[in-house]
């Protein structure tokens, strides 16, 4: 298979959906010789948001300290070779394609021995960890996908597992209730490992910390044992202080914006001071973190090209959402206009609740993903909310409108779908490739 085509072949296996559970992915991976058994460290990072920014965060610090740094994340923006990176570059095409090609045979004769087939995600995962041990990487950070007990990345053994936060989020699968979706959580939590726990509200704090305490593990969270004071912020930025017991660092800077940044940094700081990396290496792979459609100013203002500043958001749930809402209040950008789309399964009422008062006007469309659903009900949430909207399907359409409708000295925003932004991003950077 060359590069498409292995892209098609996995996007098939999209037929499977979700389905949680481990014994595929055990399966899958000892036909390939169990690559996540051969030697490699691992720091696994769950949570409601900020799993991406932690994870990215850390993975360029360790780059940064000299070690061989793999990268599993998701979903990509670009490209699909984003979610396989090694010292930040993507896995060449070349790659994907004869390890998808090496893969497909094995997939068939397990479905030939009477096994489910494995979901997307499941190989995705198993293609990552084969590729990480042929390279000899020496410690790879590993996103969650979903939840993180019942997760396909769950097979690792992490030395230190991370819970950034949690909230109400894809309840269909991970449980109704904070609870309940702390415990899926709380899944990563390795015997005799390093507990690492973000801004977690205290029910679910206590379950965390129940479950590192039944694995016999030491814990550190953000505001206890990690702190950090904001010094300075804007649309170019962020400087704060961190500290976490007799360690301290001041003025360190991010390139990220948005409070919650300073939490995904601070952990990611925690992290790699349990590693013993040096505080050079903290500021530089801080420093050097970029991570598309969080906040992102894919346009800066221009009066001589007529264009608006636009920022692009990744937020897709309530606690998301508020994120976004509280930063353009701290940023003082009272009103936007903005190209919004949300997948149906999740609570957008609530969700937009927190974005729709900056909203002076918006260009409702539709994620590319079957989940998508009823994209249009957007509109009557924008009603309710007194929101004048327009409806157009094609997002880069939406786009158009967006920017036709808006003066240059005007914001618009793009959020309510990490895949519709994305698509998005496309419209605004259409020279941002990954070509190789």
């Amino acid at each position: 298979m060359n590069y498409e085509e292995a892209l098609d072949y996995v996007a098939n296996l999209t037929k499977f959906g979700i389905n949680p559970g481990l014994e595929r992915i055990e399966e899958l991976l000892r036909r390939l010789g169990n690559p996540h058994r051969q030697g490699m460290r691992f720091i696994h990072i769950t949570g409601t948001n900020g799993k991406g920014s932690t994870s990215v965060f850390t993975a360029n610090i360790l780059t940064a300290a000299g070690y061989k740094t793999a990268l599993f994340s998701s979903p990509h923006i670009r490209s699909y070779q984003e979610r396989m990176q090694i010292n930040g570059m993507p896995i060449p095409k070349k790659q994907v394609a004869g390890l998808i090609t090496e893969i497909a045979p094995i997939l068939d004769q397990m479905i030939a021995e009477g096994f489910p087939s494995p979901t997307e995600f499941e190989v995705c995962t198993a293609l990552a960890l084969t590729y990480f041990a042929r390279e000899q990487v020496d410690i790879v950070v590993m996103e969650v996908g979903l939840g993180g007990l019942h997760d396909s990345t769950n097979v690792i053994a992490s030395e230190i597992a991370v819970i950034t936060n949690v909230a109400m989020d894809h309840m269909d699968y991970l449980g109704n209730t904070i609870a309940e979706i702390a415990t899926e959580k709380a899944g990563i939590i390795k015997e005799n490992s390093q507990v690492v726990l973000g801004d977690l509200v205290p029910e679910a704090l206590d379950i965390c910390i129940h479950k590192a305490e039944e694995m016999h593990c030491s814990v550190c969270h953000l505001g206890e044992h990690i702190a950090f004071q904001e010094k300075q912020s804007n649309l170019q930025g962020q400087i704060f202080d961190w500290k976490m017991g007799d360690a301290s660092y001041e003025e360190v800077s991010i390139p990220l914006i948005g409070r919650h940044q300073l939490k995904n940094a601070s952990l990611a700081i925690a992290i790699t001071h349990l590693i013993g990396v040096s505080e050079d290496s903290v500021r530089q792979g801080l420093a050097e973190t970029k991570w598309p459609c969080r906040l992102e100013m894919v346009w800066k203002p221009s009066k001589e090209m007529g264009r608006p500043m636009v920022i692009i958001d990744g937020a897709h749930n309530c606690h998301g959402m508020q994120a976004l809402a509280q930063a353009l209040a701290d940023f003082g950008i009272l009103k936007v206009y903005a190209v919004l789309g949300m997948l149906a399964d999740k609570e957008r009422e609530d969700a937009l609740g927190y974005l729709l008062p900056f909203c002076k006007g918006a260009v409702i469309t539709k994620p590319p993903v079957v989940r998508a659903g009823n994209w249009q009900y957007l509109g009557e949430i924008c009603t309710s909310h007194g929101v004048p909207y327009t409806l157009e399907e094609d997002i880069f359409a939406a786009c158009e409108r967006a920017v036709e409708n808006i003066n240059s000295d005007e914001i618009l925003l793009v959020a309510g779908s990490l895949y519709m932004a994305a698509v998005a991003r496309e419209y605004f950077l259409p020279d941002d490739v990954i070509d190789k």
